[in-house]
């Protein structure tokens, strides 16, 4: 509810400075069955909600914005653009 804090722990797979914003990548083991869409996954699994999480706290702690966020799908080497 309102005025309530909440704690989110989580570390940041990978962040690097492009000019003067931040791109994040999240690294996923998850195993896609074939023909699955990756960006589907991602979404339906809530991979972007933590993406953006991780986005804000980087700005709040920077003062640089986030540019990109990608999810990175290891068991079959496929990047996906969140935002």
């Amino acid at each position: 509810g309102k005025g309530e804090t909440i704690l989110l722990q989580g570390i940041i797979d990978c962040a690097f400075r492009e000019g003067e914003s931040w791109v994040l990548i999240d690294y996923k083991s998850d195993r896609l069955k074939p023909g699955e869409d990756a960006k589907e996954h991602a979404i339906k699994h809530g991979y972007g909600q933590q993406l953006d999480v991780y986005s804000k706290a980087l700005t709040r702690m920077t003062g640089l914005d986030v540019k990109e966020g990608w999810i990175f799908f290891t068991s079959r080497s496929a990047a996906v653009n969140i935002f």
